[in-house]
């Protein structure tokens, strides 16, 4: 697949438009579709390097607090998405995926960029199945 010129990375750097409060991410934040679940699980990876592990748990980070261009749309969103969850049982999940001793350079390559970690939420039948039995009870 090409990636390059995909809308959804535009929109998922918050670049889709010239104010970051203008953006689609930032108005998606504005909804309060997560409110109607009663379980709101965030599963992440601090080893996952593509999807920043502060994002994926919907914390903040001073760099981020503190970025001169994007810093008060970001604490802006988390407040909005978690505001409406204050019902809901909010659950953080840090996942640690044992690193892969490969010989493979490819192996080694997605190991090093956070790919791996990244991608083996979906790829590692293992975890799903753990996940899946751990978490049943927020799942139905």
């Amino acid at each position: 697949r090409k990636w390059k010129n995909a809308q959804c990375l535009t929109e998922l750097s918050l670049k889709d438009a010239k104010q970051p409060t203008d953006t689609f991410l930032y108005t998606l934040s504005k909804g309060d579709m997560l409110a109607r679940f009663t379980n709101v699980l965030l599963v992440s990876s601090a080893e996952d390097r593509y999807v920043p592990h502060h994002s994926a748990r919907l914390q903040l980070c001073p760099e981020a607090m503190h970025d001169p261009r994007f810093g008060t749309a970001f604490v802006s969103m988390v407040h909005n998405i978690l505001s409406p969850l204050q019902c809901s049982n909010l659950v953080h999940v840090d996942v640690s995926f044992l690193p892969l001793i490969s010989t493979k350079l490819v192996h080694q390559l997605d190991q090093a960029i956070g790919r791996k970690a990244h991608i083996d939420f979906l790829e590692q039948q293992a975890f799903l199945q753990m996940f899946v039995q751990m978490y049943l009870s927020y799942l139905v």
